[in-house]
């Protein structure tokens, strides 16, 4: 089941490192994806994902993105990560329809239970 998941993260050419750490974390849940924010609908579009990352200081407003992508993809989770969490911030993609916000991390275990939960997996 694993093996067959994939997910997306949408980080434009900022953050190659965490990406990196990313595709590292869930490489034993499946594969990862990167594009930049202008691609994101053109990508969701052509291929099925399990699970969306939002690097918030990659995109221009983290919210919108958020509902754009809810607006089409239900129940596709996204999850919102933010090297500088903002109260603010993370309340306007809440109501936007993300799964979690988090702080970025560049621990791989903390990354892998942040893509279980947000996919209702058991640890």
């Amino acid at each position: 089941m694993f093996s067959t998941m994939r997910f997306l993260l949408i980080n434009g050419s900022q953050s190659k490192y965490w990406h990196r750490t990313l595709k590292s974390a869930l490489s034993a849940l499946g594969e990862i994806d990167a594009v930049e924010e202008k691609d994101t609908l053109v990508t969701l579009s052509g291929c099925e994902y399990s699970l969306v990352f939002v690097d918030a200081t990659a995109v221009a407003e983290p919210p919108d993105l958020v509902e754009q992508i809810r607006s089409r993809w239900q129940d596709l989770p996204v999850v919102v990560a933010s090297a500088m969490p903002q109260w603010e911030q993370a309340r306007k993609v809440m109501m936007a329809g993300a799964t979690n916000y988090i702080s970025k991390s560049y621990n791989e275990e903390e990354l892998r239970e942040v893509a279980r939960k947000a996919l209702n997996l058991a640890v």
